[in-house]
């Protein structure tokens, strides 16, 4: 699923946080895979993960909010592990619908120029 979120209406900062979370996915393809926990840049990216919380706008919040893996694993506390590894990768999509959206914000800043 792409988030439809319009780039042009994120303010600068959200914008700036996407495009970091997206160079990182870039610079660190293994953190694509669901198996990253051994990556290298895993402390990275849970610190790139911890700026997005910064985003203001609800469209951001929500998503960054369904990649958040405390409240994850809140909403499968009682849950089956079937149902456990189907939030895991419905979390890690969300992530990868960031970076994507990062992406986009760093063509829309490029097409500003």
């Amino acid at each position: 699923m792409k988030l439809r979120i319009e780039v042009g209406k994120l303010t600068p900062e959200t914008r700036w946080r996407l495009m970091r979370f997206a160079e990182m996915f870039e610079r660190h393809p293994g953190l694509a895979k669901p198996d990253r926990a051994d990556d290298k840049a895993f402390s990275e990216f849970l610190d790139m993960k911890k700026s997005l919380d910064g985003c203001t706008e609800p469209e951001i919040r929500a998503v960054v909010d369904r990649m958040n893996l405390d409240n994850v694993l809140e909403g499968v506390d009682n849950e089956g592990p079937e149902e456990r590894e189907a939030a895991a990768i419905k979390m890690h999509q969300d992530e990868l619908e960031v970076v994507e959206l990062g992406k986009r914000c760093r063509d829309f800043i490029e097409n500003l120029k």
